[in-house]
């Protein structure tokens, strides 16, 4: 169980047993649904205190093969679903909470490359089945991938944080969105894509 791939569940499981929680599991036959297809990249983008990272947390929880969620999620209302437990911890799964991750003080570049670093090095420890003859991310992760016969789930929360953070250039700005666009392009190990932000993602695009 790493701090981005494959997380434990614990986060969710403190949301989840506070008075206030609001059932959503459903949201997770939703995302079943668009697992493996054309259909597989989804943003929500709404604004704050609309409970988005919590939703990224319960994502993270049930897919994550990092933890055992089957005690969580048995009250909820997902687990009356079909397809409840064909997916429960079945997946191999990267989760960034992009406002633990990202600092103001942080050029995007070191960002960046902290993120790939951490990510190689918890990839390596999760996957000691795996042989990596080169450490380029996705290389690692499409062998991960074949390997372990669990291709990748991506949650990420606030990933518009970046643009939020006043005195960003256009040049890192730019980073990040390659960043993004090497993990989602075109790769056939990302099973699906769930991410929360504030801003639509269509106002940004990155260059060919």
């Amino acid at each position: 169980m790493g701090q981005y791939v494959n997380p434990g569940n614990r986060l969710f499981w403190m949301s989840a047993r506070t008075d206030t929680y609001v059932d959503k599991s459903m949201l997770l036959k939703f995302m079943n649904s668009r697992m493996d297809t054309d259909r597989r990249f989804i943003c929500v983008s709404k604004p704050r205190k609309f409970g988005k990272s919590v939703d990224a947390s319960m994502i993270a929880a049930y897919y994550s093969s990092g933890c055992d969620s089957g005690e969580l999620f048995s009250g909820l209302e997902i687990a009356g679903n079909p397809g409840y437990e064909e997916h429960l911890n079945r997946h191999s799964v990267i989760y960034l909470n992009m406002s633990r991750i990202c600092r103001a003080d942080e050029n995007i570049s070191d960002m960046t490359g902290r993120i790939e670093e951490e990510i190689r090095h918890e990839i390596v420890s999760e996957y000691p089945e795996a042989i990596f003859i080169s450490d380029h991310i996705l290389y690692m992760l499409s062998e991960a991938c074949r390997a372990s016969g669990r291709s990748f789930i991506i949650v990420i929360d606030d990933w518009d944080l970046v643009f939020r953070n006043a005195g960003r250039s256009e040049d890192e700005i730019t980073m990040y969105l390659c960043l993004l666009k090497r993990l989602f392009t075109d790769n056939e190990f990302i099973s699906l894509v769930y991410m929360t932000g504030v801003l639509p993602a269509r106002k940004y695009s990155s260059p060919d």
